[in-house]
């Protein structure tokens, strides 16, 4: 009784289900052929130029990006402090995340005559100046520089 019952809803909804797939795409409109785009007129090149002024305030500046930074720096401290190695390789990975965005933000770094600093390439497949030889994880399994062992103060 209760396979027949089973059966009967099955049925029934795979029945819904295709006559709603043939409703839908009978609704829906058919692509049409892109044509060619006439050249904007003076009216939207300024309506764009707005945007683009409108959408460069709302960026996000260096002092954003180095403040997130400056508090995975600080977890990091804390983490390795504690010795909670798996922390620390995390917040290790987000500095150097944030550390490359901050590079995204301003790839160029000029000083105040305008003369180019630092240029980083955009381009770069693989970043070899945030490199991971001195990652937690790695230190851990003996690869790179080991770091200094504390040890707790004398007891007076």
């Amino acid at each position: 009784m209760a396979v027949k019952h089973l059966r009967q809803q099955l049925v029934g909804f795979g029945a819904g289900l295709a006559v709603g797939i043939v409703a839908t795409l009978t609704a829906l409109p058919h692509a049409v052929p892109a044509r060619a785009q006439a050249a904007p007129l003076p009216d939207e090149l300024a309506a764009l130029k707005a945007d683009v002024e409108l959408l460069k305030q709302k960026a996000t500046d260096q002092s954003h990006v180095m403040a997130d930074v400056a508090h995975h720096f600080s977890c990091l401290w804390f983490a390795g402090e504690k010795e909670n190695w798996a922390l620390a390789d995390f917040f290790f990975s987000e500095t150097q995340s944030h550390l490359r965005w901050a590079v995204r933000v301003i790839p160029v770094r000029k000083d105040a005559a305008g003369r180019i600093l630092v240029d980083f390439p955009a381009t770069r497949g693989h970043d070899e100046s945030f490199g991971h030889a001195n990652s937690p994880s790695r230190v851990r399994a003996g690869w790179g520089r080991a770091l200094p062992s504390r040890t707790p103060p004398a007891a007076s």
